[in-house]
C-alpha cells in the first residue's frame, strides 16, 4: 500500500498452503452476514474463519510468531491476536504494528504517550521514549521518531548509524518521476520512469506506478514489471507467495498470484499482507469500499 511513512509490511507464504493460511481482512461485499465494518480472519477461499471479529488490524498482517496486531473494538485499545482470533498479549495500546523476524513489535504507551517495542511475551524490551516507531528491517535496524528527528536503533535500543541500502526508490524534482539509486545516491541506477515507487526493504522488489495506465505493479530492480500494472493500489509484501491487490474496477481489495490472476476475488473494503507459513493473517472490512489505517 502507498503511504507517506515508506514503512514496508512482510509476508510469507506458499499457494500450497494457501487453505491453511488466512487473513484479517474487511467485510465480504454482498455478503449476507453484517460485520458492520469490523475487521475478521479469513481462509485462504475467502471465507469468514472464526467468529472473532476487530475494531482495527495492522496490514501488516501475521508474523512469522503467528501473531497479528489487532483492536479490541470494546475497549479501543490494541493488542496482538492468534490465528484463533484469541488476544495472546493484551489490549492495552494505544497503536499497536506487526512484529518483527527478531520478536519485537512497536506499541503506543497509553501511559507514557510514547513509542516503544514489546516481546513476544508482551514485556517492554525498549522502553517507550519515542514519538513514533516502526519496525525492525532485516538488518536489524529499526527507524524511530524522536522530536524531530528521525533515528536508527539496534534490538537494545542504541542508537546506530543510519543503515546503506543496495537500491532505493528516490524522487527525481525536476522531472517529478521516480527511479531508482544504489547506496551513495550519486547516480541512477534506474533512470526516473514511474510517477511512484516503493522499495519493499526485505527483497529486491517495488510497487510502481505505470506512467501509461496509472495502475500498479511491481518490478524489478532493472524496473522490468515482475506483476503488471493491472491494480489500483498492492501491499508493499513481496516476498509473499500472495500479494494483496485492489482492483482497478470495484476499488476492492482480494489476492493474487505472481502470474497476476486472482486467488482470493476482490470482495474487502482492505486488505493486508498474506500468511506466514502455518499462520494466519489481517487486513480489514467496512461497510464501504476503502478505509486505511496508517
Amino acid at each position: 500500500m502507498r503511504g507517506t511513512g515508506g514503512i514496508t509490511r512482510r509476508g510469507l507464504a506458499s499457494l500450497a498452503a494457501g487453505a491453511l493460511a488466512a487473513c484479517l481482512c474487511g467485510c465480504e461485499a454482498g455478503s449476507t452476514e453484517d460485520h458492520s465494518g469490523e475487521w475478521y480472519i479469513i481462509d485462504g477461499r475467502g471465507e469468514p474463519a472464526g467468529t472473532a471479529s476487530f475494531g482495527g488490524a495492522s496490514s501488516y498482517g501475521f508474523a512469522s510468531n503467528g501473531l497479528a496486531a489487532a483492536m479490541d473494538e470494546k475497549a479501543g485499545l490494541w493488542g496482538f491476536v492468534d490465528a484463533d482470533g484469541n488476544f495472546i498479549i493484551a489490549a492495552k495500546y494505544v497503536r499497536a504494528k506487526g512484529f518483527s523476524s527478531n520478536g519485537l513489535a512497536p506499541v503506543w504507551d497509553s501511559v507514557t504517550d510514547k513509542w516503544g517495542y514489546v516481546n513476544e511475551s508482551g514485556a517492554w524490551a525498549i522502553d517507550p521514549k519515542y514519538d513514533n516507531a516502526s519496525q525492525f528491517r532485516d538488518d536489524g535496524a529499526a527507524p524511530v521518531v524522536m522530536g524531530s528527528e528521525v533515528l536508527w536503533i539496534d534490538t537494545s535500543g542504541n542508537e546506530v548509524p543510519t543503515p546503506t541500502q543496495e537500491a532505493t526508490a528516490v524522487k527525481d524534482e525536476e522531472s517529478g518521476l521516480y527511479g531508482i539509486r544504489g547506496d551513495d545516491r550519486s547516480e541512477w541506477e534506474l533512470t526516473p520512469t514511474f510517477p511512484y515507487l516503493e522499495a519493499d526493504y526485505h527483497t529486491s522488489y517495488f510497487l510502481a506506478e505505470s506512467q501509461e495506465t496509472g495502475l500498479y505493479g511491481v518490478v524489478d530492480a532493472g524496473g522490468e514489471w515482475v506483476v503488471e500494472p493491472a491494480y489500483a493500489d498492492l501491499v508493499v509484501a513481496f516476498d509473499a507467495g500472495v500479494l494483496a491487490a485492489k482492483d482497478a474496477d470495484t476499488g476492492l481489495w482480494g489476492y493474487v498470484g505472481w502470474d497476476g490472476g486472482w486467488v482470493v476475488q476482490p470482495a474487502f473494503a482492505e486488505a493486508s499482507g498474506w500468511a506466514t507459513t502455518g499462520a494466519r493473517w489481517p487486513g480489514r472490512p467496512s461497510s464501504g469500499h476503502d478505509g486505511r489505517i496508517a
